[in-house]
């Protein structure tokens, strides 16, 4: 049975503090747009994707498939995301945009959802020693990238992975689903909060399954996701045992890669479960829990879609921008559109 280890306040508690915080942070790297010229606003959409570790496989001999069943067990699922754009950029650096979003979908069939944000924050060329030091805090010093242009991801980044940390603290035998990679070593992907999260989780009962898009895990230069069983779906193709070592990157799951329904897509997919059969057992769950679209859970599919910012939620920043700070922002000419609209005809 899934319960809550404590009451729905502290939920609302866990998530308003981690809102606090990363607010705190944005509104004083705002501060120094008080006296900032226009800024130029952005049309494309800069979204995120997510980390995805380059990991090769070596030994194709211990690869193996296995058939999925519905266990019969219904569990709570509980899914995060976050998302981040760039909203403007002028002649001092850019504005940036980021949401979280948490939805619960519960096993007696109720879906609660929780959105964190949008928060605004300013990287300027010159001086992000507030940002930077704010991430290193959370990381407790780990080296982060300081890269201007990537700023803003690191902190998208650090807002998941605290996002995470809450569910695995909050709730308990439950299934956790993560966007992305139980991958951890490379910039911006904090090896001790990733750690901490699956420790927190497996304490309180917890299994995560990570489902990942998109992957550069491959072999001889072909993804794993193309690797298709002899067996009907739902299956999966477990790659752990195959997947070389790496001095830098930390395999935290068991990796697969899920062929869950009959139509479309194949992912990659983290299981927190260190063995095979704890992660087919999870997985079963799974599919007696969530509806799966495409292959892919519904519950994180509608927390990817609560986080996402549209143009409406754009207009809407950049009305806030001009009342609270005094910000004009406009839209520059498209080079390649002035030149090839009329040739394209679109």
């Amino acid at each position: 049975m899934s319960t809550l280890i404590n009451t729905d306040t502290t939920i609302i508690e866990n998530f308003l503090g981690v809102f606090k915080a990363f607010s705190k942070m944005g509104l004083g790297s705002m501060e120094n747009l008080r006296k900032a010229l226009p800024t130029i606003s952005i049309d494309e959409f800069g979204y995120y994707v997510g980390h995805d570790a380059m990991l090769e496989l070596d030994k194709m001999a211990s690869v193996r498939a296995y058939r999925l069943k519905p266990s019969g067990r219904t569990c709570d699922v509980i899914a995060c995301d976050t998302s981040v754009i760039k909203l403007a950029e002028g002649p001092f650096g850019y504005l940036a945009a980021l949401r979280g979003s948490v939805v619960r979908r519960k096993r007696s069939g109720g879906i609660e959802s929780w959105i964190i944000g949008p928060l605004i924050f300013f990287v300027s060329f010159e001086d992000n020693l507030p940002l930077l030091t704010f991430m290193s805090e959370l990381v407790n010093g780990q080296p982060l990238s300081e890269k201007f242009e990537t700023i803003h991801k690191s902190i998208s980044s650090l807002l998941e992975k605290w996002l995470q940390r809450s569910l695995a603290s909050t709730f308990s035998d439950s299934i956790l689903l993560f966007d992305g990679s139980l991958t951890a070593g490379p910039a911006d992907n904090s090896l001790q909060l990733t750690r901490e999260t699956l420790s927190e989780a497996e304490r309180n009962g917890n299994v995560v399954l990570a489902f990942s898009k998109s992957t550069h895990l491959s072999y001889l230069g072909t993804r794993i996701t193309s690797l298709i069983p002899d067996l009907d779906p739902p299956c999966v193709v477990d790659v752990s045992d195959a997947i070389c070592s790496s001095p830098k990157i930390h395999k935290l799951g068991r990796i697969l890669v899920s062929h869950l329904s009959r139509t479309f897509f194949p992912y990659r997919l983290d299981v927190s479960e260190r063995e095979v059969d704890g992660a087919l057992h999870a997985i079963n769950n799974l599919l007696s829990s969530d509806a799966l679209i495409y292959g892919y859970p519904e519950t994180l599919l509608l927390a990817h879609n609560y986080c996402t910012f549209n143009k409406l939620d754009v207009l809407a920043l950049q009305k806030l921008l001009k009342q609270e700070f005094n910000v004009d922002t406009f839209d520059m000419g498209d080079v390649r559109s002035s030149l090839f609209n009329p040739l394209d005809g679109y």
